[in-house]
């Protein structure tokens, strides 16, 4: 880490306020926003230089350090952060233009089966806790998604949730599991949430994600259990069993809310076809 000049440190603050109001501007999800600025301002602080004081050369090989440090999906947000500033803030997109794209490795998804879900649930000691994860499981839902509910979200009449402003910032209507309406129910008379389905330490506010995460863990290890599950783990099981129980990969992707179709057909590397669809065409030619 380099000694940063007071006149870089202006340079540098500038850059990052601008681009956050550009970004907020262009409505990009505040993670979105918090992920890249952090990116440029450890570029800066790193390098000890304002972004536009900060040569190919320079970028290259820190881009290469960082890649050796962070996980794949870390590095590529933190590049991504990086190639916004330059082009759209700086308007230098020739210090970027030689960053070559990278292939991603595509590892399968942690899934879990039927038995190891009922046993995460059996082990979730809060109702609470226990709604977040069947809602996960059970719509397929993103975390972020989740935790954002209001409760004018949900419409036990027509059946449905509306997720508003997912990823993508788009709307989209998910099914409301009826065998979960009656532990919904359940749940709002004894915590009486305001405004958002699941509240954090304040009502009204929603709950923190380090809190869906920390109840998550708590009920993998007394579950025993020795995947690695994640929250985004319930999203991809939704997906799998989804797919074997015979949903159509449009359906699915509309649920998914997944811009492009390539993305849902991932699941079709872990999800067993439904053997009722299973044939041999030899056995089409004898007849």
């Amino acid at each position: 880490m380099k000694a940063i000049s007071e006149k870089n440190v202006a340079g540098l603050s500038a850059v990052l306020s601008k681009m956050s109001q550009r970004m907020g501007l262009a409505n990009y999800a505040e993670s979105t926003i918090v992920i890249y600025v952090r990116a440029v301002r450890a570029l800066g602080v790193k390098l000890g230089k304002s972004p536009e004081n900060i040569d190919e050369e320079e970028l290259h090989e820190y881009l290469l350090a960082e890649k050796d440090r962070l996980s794949q999906s870390s590095w590529h947000l933190v590049k991504a952060g990086i190639k916004y500033c330059y082009v759209e803030i700086l308007g230098m997109g020739e210090v970027v233009a030689s960053i070559p794209r990278s292939r991603r490795d595509r590892p399968l998804p942690v899934v879990l089966n039927r038995a190891e879900v009922s046993l995460l649930f059996s082990h979730c000691r809060s109702l609470k806790h226990l709604c977040i994860l069947k809602l996960a499981y059970g719509t397929g839902m993103r975390m972020s998604e989740i935790r954002k509910l209001k409760l004018t979200d949900i419409d036990s009449e027509r059946m449905r949730i509306r997720v508003c402003k997912g990823k993508g910032r788009k709307d989209r209507d998910v099914v409301l599991p009826g065998s979960l309406l009656a532990e919904l129910r359940q749940y709002y008379k004894a915590c009486r949430p305001q405004l958002y389905l699941f509240n954090g330490q304040t009502k009204g506010k929603p709950m923190a994600q380090r809190s869906i995460q920390h109840a998550l863990q708590r009920s993998v290890k007394r579950s025993g259990l020795s995947k690695a599950v994640t929250m985004h783990s319930f999203r991809h099981t939704f997906a799998c069993h989804a797919l074997e129980m015979g949903m159509d990969l449009v359906t699915l992707q509309h649920i998914l809310g997944h811009v492009h179709l390539s993305t849902t057909l991932d699941y079709l590397r872990v999800a067993e076809a439904p053997k009722s669809n299973w044939f041999s065409p030899l056995d089409l030619l004898a007849h």
